[in-house]
């Protein structure tokens, strides 16, 4: 394994990180992704809604601690938020956008 790689993983293992996600609308969404190495869950409040689901990412490079991912989660009530985001592994820090279920975008931000 290289060593940047090896970095970026080791990075994103075992974190935590907070999670903010504001509607175009100007909802706003707090929570916190448990990070393992790639992949780990996520638990968002927003709207009077608990969202917990998965994510999942892979490195954009064998050169850099880059990573890009996908977050799958689903409300207490059934609702679904789909994300897909960047993250960089050397900041500890991402960006990306969010759709629900109704098709309202999601600005997310990870630190």
């Amino acid at each position: 394994m290289r060593p940047l790689l090896l970095i970026g993983l080791l990075t994103m293992t075992a974190c935590g990180h907070t999670i903010t996600v504001i509607g175009r609308d100007g909802t706003h969404g707090t929570g916190t992704a448990i990070s393992g190495v790639g992949a780990g869950t996520v638990d968002l409040a927003m709207n009077g809604e608990r969202y917990r689901g998965d994510w999942t990412a892979v490195n954009t490079s064998s050169f850099s601690s880059n990573s890009i991912g996908r977050v799958l989660m689903q409300s207490d009530k059934g609702n679904r938020l789909r994300c897909e985001f960047t993250y960089g592994g050397f900041t500890s820090s991402g960006f990306g956008t969010c759709k629900d279920g109704t098709d309202r975008d999601y600005d997310m931000q990870i630190q």
